[in-house]
């Protein structure tokens, strides 16, 4: 499987059916991190890619509402959920391949 850096996996039906809090804790726990040990800007952008954009609009419905209330909700953190940016990639691969480099594998 053809995978790009610094990138999680994520397959659909189990953020949408299962583990939808689980994947919030991660993107979280993975943020606090970047912002500690790699010393990025706030806010960090989280860049969600799908095939056409369809789905990565939909995690991003899913996991905003979970992501903010988990912040809302923490003691002894410095992190808010304005230092968070979910963003959706508009068209996906499929765009990216057609405008951007067409020798990207979409399959």
């Amino acid at each position: 499987m053809f995978t790009l850096p610094n990138t999680k996996f994520v397959i659909d039906h189990d953020l949408f059916e299962r583990n939808t809090a689980q994947y919030a804790d991660d993107i979280i726990a993975e943020i606090e991190r970047s912002l500690t040990n790699e010393g990025h800007a706030r806010p960090v952008a989280v860049h969600f890619l799908c095939r056409r954009g369809n789905k990565s609009r939909k995690a991003i419905f899913a996991l905003a509402p979970i992501i903010q209330q988990r912040l809302l909700e923490r003691d002894g953190t410095n992190l808010q959920p304005s230092d968070i940016e979910l963003v959706n990639v508009i068209g996906g691969l499929t765009y990216w391949t057609s405008k951007v480099d067409p020798t990207f594998p979409v399959v």
